[in-house]
């Protein structure tokens, strides 16, 4: 039998590993981690059977038809069963029994019951989160950040610090978190990061807070996405780029003691998170023209974007608009990535303090209220003929792997090789980052880049 641990690292990699005909069987495969793999098992197969056992039958038969569309060849069945009563379980398995003869893969969700995946996540590594001090980006009503400092919150630190900028929606999230976690402290942060100024006040607030002394996790979740037409911050910078790279890249570096004082008293990881996208494809970092003066024809080769990808994904190259917002999503989704990658470059050897940048899927929130219609379908469309899960996820699933990147004490980058550093479906996913983005020496340049843009440097 398998062990889970190799599906979960090598998934994409199954069928060569194991054969075709492959038996697998999930347990909590309805939600959460259980849901992930079985949709990467799926996917990665061929002419295999898959058992979901679940207690959700109308969430069940949502996912086999999408993965049926996906996998024609695949055979999945649901068996409802309550994992918490012996007779259901005995019942599951006599089911299994009575069709097969071997079971090639075994997994077993942690924590199934109720709770979603991003709960059973936070549940499984407990000792991570109790009592520590948290930080949450962009969160607001019906988000990303709302679901993952829900998980969070599940498991009871000791402040949970939520930011974003309007006063009402941060609050507002507070209040729902409060209804269900009364036993925190939570502090909401207002900040803009497309404004230096006030990206400068929240973390000299933040500084200055010494009921909270030190930051044990901090997940740069905000970001927009595909604004239509080109805008400009206060500080004269790309929008996408100073919201979704550039005020990250200062807030963290301005309130890094805190974090690195956190690594040098815990037992436990200490982590910074970069929310970023498998839409970093599409763009390089143009660091001859951050914002978007020349058409990206006219741009050093190794700064265009993948014309050709753009194509067959939206319908048009774009070759020849100056301006074209997904192209400046992308950018920051890139940024991300190796941002991430020059943190565990200064931090990792000296202070074990991790940085990791997470692909949380095609999550149904309001990111992607400046992209048009057309654009979305043309997107899902292509993604589904290309093999690939083009269902969307809701918050709770996208949070998943933001969750298990900043408690996982398994997961460590390979700093010499610049491996392990993104995560997508709650796995490393070395095999999807593009090649500018996973550039030492890029790293390094959009370091110094940044530096310029807010004026500052930081000696770590």
């Amino acid at each position: 039998m398998v062990s889970i641990a190799t599906v979960r690292e090598n998934n994409s990699a199954i069928t060569g590993l194991y054969g075709s005909g492959l038996v697998a069987v999930f347990v909590g495969g309805t939600s959460g981690i259980g849901e992930s793999t079985a949709r990467a098992f799926i996917r990665s197969t061929q002419a295999s059977r898959a058992y979901l056992i679940g207690r959700d039958q109308a969430r069940a038969h949502q996912i086999i038809g999408e993965l049926q569309q996906l996998n024609p060849d695949a055979q999945i069945t649901f068996i409802r069963s309550d994992v918490s009563l012996l007779r259901e379980v005995d019942e599951a398995c006599r089911a299994i029994q009575q069709q097969e003869d071997k079971v090639n893969i075994l997994f077993l969700s942690p924590g199934v019951g109720t709770m979603n995946g991003r709960d059973e996540i936070a549940a499984a590594f407990p000792h991570g989160i109790q009592g520590k001090n948290i930080i949450v980006t962009g969160v607001s009503p019906n988000s990303l950040g709302l679901a993952t400092a829900d998980a969070f919150a599940s498991q009871s630190p000791a402040n949970l610090i939520l930011t974003g900028r309007s006063s009402e929606k941060v609050e507002a999230s507070i209040t729902s978190l409060r209804s269900k976690y009364p036993n925190i402290q939570y502090h909401a942060l207002i900040m803009d990061l497309a404004s230096q100024s006030s990206v400068r006040a929240a973390a000299a607030k933040l500084n200055q807070d010494d009921s909270i002394p030190t930051i044990d996790i901090l997940v740069n979740n905000a970001g927009v996405m595909a604004i239509q037409a080109l805008t400009l911050s206060e500080d004269g910078i790309e929008t996408t780029f100073a919201t979704n790279h550039l005020g990250h890249f200062l807030f963290t570096n301005l309130i890094l003691a805190k974090i690195i004082k956190a690594a040098r008293t815990s037992s436990t990881p200490t982590r910074i998170i970069n929310v970023s996208s498998f839409g970093h494809q599409f763009s390089p970092v143009r660091f001859s023209d951050i914002n978007f003066s020349k058409r990206p024809a006219d741009l050093p080769a190794d700064e265009r974007p993948d014309f050709e990808k753009t194509e067959f994904f939206t319908g048009s190259s774009h070759s020849e608009d100056t301006y074209y917002g997904f192209f400046s999503y992308a950018q920051s989704k890139t940024a991300n990535i190796l941002f991430s990658i020059a943190l565990n470059q200064r931090l990792w050897a000296k202070y074990g303090i991790a940085s990791f940048a997470v692909h949380p899927g095609a999550v149904g929130t309001n990111i992607n209220r400046h992209a048009t219609p057309a654009e979305i379908e043309q997107a899902v469309k292509r993604v589904a003929e290309l093999g690939l899960d083009a269902s969307s996820k809701t918050p709770e699933q996208g949070a998943n792997s933001s969750v298990l990147a900043a408690v996982d004490p398994g997961l460590s980058p390979v700093d010499d090789e610049v491996k392990g550093v993104y995560i997508a479906d709650c796995r490393v996913d070395d095999a999807n980052v593009a090649g500018f983005a996973k550039n030492r020496h890029v790293a390094e340049k959009l370091w110094a880049l940044s530096e310029g843009l807010v004026q500052q440097k930081f000696e770590i």
